[in-house]
């Protein structure tokens, strides 16, 4: 019957200390997420902007379908770029209240 109540009991302490890291756990992830998300926003504007000067020089030398297909995925990273900054951004903000 000991063995008993003390499995009970230390399964309820499993039970609230498993709880109680839960619970403390998302107000740091969201401020570490939202730093993620500036760092790898910055990471994709700056391979944006490298792509779209690498297509620009391909189309000066002939090649205006690599060109335009390379300005494209750099714009496209571009805009991925600033959506992450701006999710960034939001998610501090969120972290403040």
């Amino acid at each position: 019957m000991k063995a008993r109540k003390g499995l009970i009991a230390l399964a309820a302490g499993a039970i609230l200390a498993t709880t109680g890291a839960a619970y403390s756990a998302p107000a740091q992830y969201g401020y570490v997420n939202g730093e993620r998300h500036e760092r790898i926003g910055e990471r994709q504007l700056q391979q944006g902007r490298a792509l779209i000067q690498r297509g620009e020089q391909l189309e000066r030398r002939g090649y205006w379908k690599q060109g335009q297909e390379m300005e494209r995925r750099g714009r496209e990273l571009v805009r991925e770029g600033q959506r992450r900054e701006r999710a960034g951004d939001r998610q501090e903000h969120r972290d403040w209240r």
